[in-house]
């Protein structure tokens, strides 16, 4: 039985003992427990979403390509990512060599 089926068995058993009005308390307590397995199954997609874009990243052969400074809407963008273009004086990118200032861009969501 797989996490939607039990929600699914949970959610109907709570809704028979409300409607037989039988033990209302049990009833909520089973509708709590099907709302957070479902909040847990939420997470952890998300939780994979993010892994996968990691990884995604790693294997990645250009770390600029994945780096938060390059699609963060500053300056670089204006100069088609050209640092010997850029007039920038706080651009980030313009002062990195060998991506020692290369920032992981976070989640992917």
């Amino acid at each position: 039985m797989n996490a939607d089926e039990i929600v699914r068995v949970l959610r109907t058993y709570s809704q028979s003992l409300v409607g037989y009005k039988l033990g209302c308390e049990f009833a909520y307590a089973v509708e709590e427990a099907a709302s957070l397995i479902e909040s847990l199954q939420a997470q952890l997609a998300a939780s994979q979403r993010r892994a996968d874009a990691a990884v995604e990243d790693i294997m990645c052969n250009d770390r600029c390509d994945v780096c938060m400074h390059k699609d963060s809407g500053t300056s670089c963008e204006r100069v088609d990512f050209d640092c010997a273009e850029c007039d920038d004086p706080v651009c980030v990118c313009r002062g990195c060599r060998d991506e020692d200032k290369w920032e992981c861009r976070g989640n992917a969501e």
